[in-house]
């Protein structure tokens, strides 16, 4: 059994001064027949092409391997969520940029 789950939205600006700090929402939905726990993480990454050498399409980096890195300035309100079949989850995320 393949399980799936649905993240929204797959894209998120937001504009904070130094010093600043924004909350914001990743909506989370199982859309299987199994429960599903899900791990909640920031990693940095870079994009490709579906022809690049090793064929990936996103490319996860080490920490500290990108110089736009926001890893460090993220902060989740829960880690592991627990979602039964066809049930939805809000996490809150909150960007904290030092002055």
């Amino acid at each position: 059994m393949i399980n799936r789950l649905a993240i929204s939205p797959a894209k998120v600006e937001v504009a904070v001064a130094p010093g600043g700090e924004v909350t914001m929402s990743i909506f989370l939905l199982n859309p299987g027949t199994e429960a599903v726990t899900v791990r909640v993480s920031a990693e940095d990454f870079v994009g490709g092409t579906s022809a690049a050498a090793d064929g990936e399409v996103i490319k996860f980096l080490a920490t500290g391997d990108s110089p736009y890195s926001l890893k460090n300035y993220l902060s989740f309100s829960k880690r592991e969520i627990d979602l039964a079949p066809g049930e939805q989850a809000t996490v809150p995320v909150t960007v904290s940029l030092p002055a």
